[in-house]
């Protein structure tokens, strides 16, 4: 199976990406299934809308559920400064 989503797609106007993760391996068998990461912005209070917003950690930093292709909306986004995949912890 060829990933949907490659890592060289999402590259901000510096030449480099916004993103701090492999890509190519969370795009790999979940085309809509949301994945947990950790997004930083310029501007306090902003979330984009193309992310469902799961805990705030600071006014520019929170955790968030993403879907691939909301990636290269986020990687347009001047706004997003970085994203980095988490993951979801199971307690108890």
């Amino acid at each position: 199976m060829k990933p949907s989503v490659k890592h060289s797609e999402f590259k901000n106007r510096a030449g480099t990406s916004k993103l701090e993760l492999d890509i190519t391996q969370m795009a790999y068998g979940i085309e809509e299934k949301p994945f947990p990461a950790i997004v930083e912005v310029s501007q306090p209070g902003y979330v984009p809308t193309c992310v469902r917003l799961r805990k705030r950690v600071s006014s520019q930093m929170f955790t968030a559920l993403i879907t691939p292709p909301a990636l290269q909306e986020l990687e347009r986004d001047p706004r997003v400064v970085s994203i980095s995949a988490g993951k979801l912890l199971a307690l108890g």
